[in-house]
């Protein structure tokens, strides 16, 4: 499970606080594996700690849906990449091939795959 899943899973019961690990480190004190939660935990009550900014469940949810949409446009470049090499590959005109990713050449192209 990543940390990011394990977030939002705890955000809806408790209030968490992410922490830059630079900061920590500026931290005056002992920094062990074996007491670092509890030393934590008091640096956090002592007010010692600054958290960082996470975003509102909606913007998350806004930012993901843009990174998705962004990545799908560019497998849609590469795609379309992919197509026009083909074509110049096999010695078709560079201006078939370009033209095979504009509305025209999609009409043309889809009784040719539908068969």
């Amino acid at each position: 499970m990543t940390l990011e899943a394990r977030w939002h899973l705890l955000e809806e019961d408790f209030e968490l606080m992410l922490v830059n690990a630079r900061h920590i480190k500026q931290v005056p004190g002992r920094k062990t594996d074996i007491g670092d939660a509890a030393w934590l935990c008091r640096l956090a009550e002592a007010g010692l700690l600054s958290a960082s900014f996470v975003p509102p469940k909606p913007i998350r949810d806004l930012r993901l849906q843009t990174r998705y949409r962004r990545t799908q446009i560019a497998e849609r470049k590469r795609e379309a990449q992919r197509v026009q090499k083909a074509l110049e590959d096999r010695m078709i005109s560079p201006v078939a091939s370009s033209a095979c990713t504009a509305a025209s050449g999609r009409c043309c192209s889809s009784p040719v795959t539908s068969r």
